[in-house]
């Protein structure tokens, strides 16, 4: 299972697109012991008995009310991915006509189940007239509330990379850093700043049926048709 790699894994229960969600947050799980308790301290202040502090922690815990939420999508998350994977193969069966000539979008391997946490599509720019952000635009202006671009930008242009700041308030990183303040000068990144031009995001909610899929579909291929070349 994702996550059962390494020492530790994240999870994000963002609620718009994560499988599951608990509102907000996430979580971190690993079978150190050691790494646990240091997770454990961090998520309550670095409190390891009442009022008393080892380390600088935060305020990260999970309310009840969270809990109770994620618990019960737990319990349904096989139901929220087989909806996530039927609303993903009828986009793709719509789509699939003008697959490779302008778009391209995820085929995963037959040993692979893919989440769908999010439908990426990569646009063929020199076959349209238009930029990647027109056609999110348009979309939207189709009804098709889903279109969105994640992300824009590459990591290597943020000004958190670039500047090296972070969690400490003077900058720097939430725990020890050794570049507390420098300022990094990347060599351009190609292949990364030709996806963020090109992909396009369409979300996948688990209560999205085939026929928006369909309907998404129909939308895509009107504007993409439009704005050939």
């Amino acid at each position: 299972m994702v996550g059962s790699i390494g020492h530790a894994g994240t999870l994000s229960f963002y609620p718009p697109t994560k499988t599951i969600t608990t509102g907000e947050g996430g979580a971190v799980i690993t079978n150190n012991e050691e790494i646990a308790n240091r997770a454990r301290l961090l998520r309550s202040h670095g409190e390891t008995g009442k009022y008393y502090y080892e380390l600088l922690g935060y305020n990260y815990r999970m309310t009840e009310f969270q809990a109770a939420l994620g618990y019960s999508q737990l319990r349904r998350i096989e139901e929220i991915i087989r909806r996530k994977e039927a609303f993903a193969k009828a986009l793709m069966e719509e789509l699939q006509d003008i697959e490779n000539d302008l778009i391209q979008f995820p085929r995963p391997k037959p040993y692979i189940r893919h989440a769908w946490h999010l439908f990426q599509i990569l646009l063929n720019l020199e076959r349209l007239r238009v930029s990647r952000d027109r056609v999110v635009e348009a979309l939207r202006a189709e009804g098709i509330e889903a279109a969105t671009v994640a992300y824009p930008i590459p990591l290597h242009k943020e000004p958190i990379i670039v500047n090296m700041v972070g969690g400490h308030g003077r900058g720097g990183c939430p725990w020890t850093c050794p570049y507390y303040g420098r300022k990094a000068v990347y060599k351009p990144l190609r292949n990364a700043e030709w996806a963020a031009e090109r992909v396009l995001t369409i979300l996948i909610g688990p209560l999205y049926t085939t026929e928006d899929a369909v309907d998404t579909a129909k939308a895509i291929k009107k504007i993409l048709n439009y704005y050939k070349r």
